[in-house]
């Protein structure tokens, strides 16, 4: 079971955009970003509705935005955009390529959640959860909606 703390400030955070228009990531300041772990397109929506009921704007790792799950704009990470601006970001599902990584570098507070314990996403968190993604989603959604 997730528990969520309260009580705790929740981070200043920017209306999110809609999961289809484009987004400039660099000015985003909280992002649900779903990576490989998601599996397949269908999949997504789980994370669309997760990132609306926490006021985050959804983005992803390269693989998800070749396959166009998503679109190009909301692609983190060295071939795709920085988030320079961004407080909190929630790695859902990502491995941690040195590539996506580089899309990182400016961000506040990571919070990855993995299956993998030796994923290097784990290298760079300040909160990991060994997990699956959509367990824990759904968790913190339900969490989120009280």
């Amino acid at each position: 079971m997730l528990r969520m703390s309260r009580g705790l400030p929740a981070p200043a955070v920017a209306t999110p955009s809609a999961p289809g228009e484009y987004i400039e990531i660099a000015t985003v300041t909280f992002i649900l970003s779903v990576g490989r772990g998601v599996g397949e397109e269908a999949n997504i929506q789980q994370f669309r509705d997760l990132a609306e009921t926490a006021g985050a704007t959804l983005c992803c790792s390269r693989p998800i935005a070749d396959s166009g799950w998503l679109p190009k704009s909301r692609q983190v990470g060295q071939s795709g955009k920085v988030a320079s601006n961004c407080g909190l970001y929630l790695a859902m599902g990502i491995s941690g390529a040195i590539q996506h990584l580089a899309g990182m570098k400016h961000v506040g507070t990571i919070v990855a959640v993995n299956t993998d314990p030796e994923a290097s996403i784990f290298s760079v968190e300040k909160y990991g959860i060994v997990g699956d993604m959509f367990e824990i989603g759904e968790a913190l959604k339900e969490a989120l909606e009280g």
